[in-house]
């Protein structure tokens, strides 16, 4: 990930590259004394492929399917069973 850090001494500005998980201390390159991380707002989040809106067309279609499976499903599920035989079937 991409971290942004200031020099509170200096008021310098970098950019710096680690994980998530490291807390590195970050020394700046012009008074080399020890920065801050700032909070930002980040790389947000981005949706590839399609299926992400309602709107898209291959979505709908998706959700006709899943009714129609379903219904069949309560229909199938619905079904009297007289015999054991007929059980198995199902």
């Amino acid at each position: 990930m991409i971290y942004e850090y200031i020099c509170k001494d200096c008021l310098h500005l970098q950019e710096e590259i680690h994980s998530m998980k490291e807390e590195p201390e970050i020394i700046c390159h012009k008074c080399g004394k020890i920065m801050e991380r700032i909070i930002s707002g980040g790389t947000g989040t981005i949706f590839k492929g399609g299926g992400w809106t309602t709107s898209d067309s291959n979505f709908k279609s998706s959700m006709k399917k899943k009714s129609e499976k379903m219904a069949k499903k309560m229909r199938d599920h619905n079904q009297s069973v007289s015999r054991i035989e007929d059980l198995k079937k199902l």
